[in-house]
């Protein structure tokens, strides 16, 4: 996703729990499909642990601890649910309809 990717841009500050840089990105990725795309924008994010999801989940996991053995700071980024409720909250300061699932 988007979002994951500018986490991934700030994969340090990220990981630290800084995600003060990657939300700036996300509020100007906005503003740009906003104003130069000329986009009425309607977000949706699927920001609830779903336990119909533990395969992928377990994947996932399994993922983050094979990217800490091997010190890559991208394969250690997932979208946290703390991290989609800031983002969240840049829409609805932004005024952008978002929805969370």
């Amino acid at each position: 996703s988007t979002l994951w990717q500018f986490a991934a841009k700030h994969a340090w500050d990220y990981l630290c729990g800084n995600h003060t840089p990657a939300l700036i990105e996300w509020a100007h990725f906005l503003n740009y499909l906003r104003s130069i795309c000329c986009w009425d924008l309607r977000v949706y994010m699927d920001g609830m642990e779903n336990v119909e999801k533990r395969p992928e989940i377990e994947r996932r996991n399994a993922a983050v601890a094979e990217a800490e053995v091997h010190n890559s700071l991208t394969g250690q980024i997932r979208n946290t649910p703390d991290y989609i409720a800031k983002a969240v909250n840049v829409c609805k300061f932004l005024r952008i309809e978002v929805y969370v699932s």
